[in-house]
């Protein structure tokens, strides 16, 4: 599976997110938020992870960026939090292939 986000709009990437996730063991909902975007991904985010563990390398990348060109569009005030968690979770990849990945993302 490769994601490609540009013609979608934000609630149906995270729609997308979150399905894919899902259907590699994460425990997230399909279900957007009530809460709004900000909230989708921040619940994303917990859980892109699990992509790390059997998912083939440019799934991961794709799914990585995917949730890097949800974040550039949400005002700077209010994404800090957001890319502090997504950063995080980037620096827990293990193995040599998937920081490449992470660093490049």
């Amino acid at each position: 599976m490769f994601f490609v986000f540009i013609d979608l709009a934000l609630d149906d990437q995270a729609q997308e997110l979150r399905a894919y996730l899902k259907s590699l063991g994460a425990e997230i909902s399909t279900e957007k938020s009530p809460k709004g975007i900000e909230d989708d991904l921040h619940k994303i985010i917990g859980v892109c992870d699990t992509c790390f563990k059997d998912a083939p390398e440019q799934e991961i990348e794709s799914v990585l960026n995917g949730i890097v060109s949800m974040l550039v569009t949400i005002p700077l005030e209010r994404a800090e939090n957001l890319v502090l968690a997504f950063s995080e979770k980037l620096t827990k990849a293990t193995g040599q292939n998937l920081k490449m990945i992470t660093l490049r993302v």
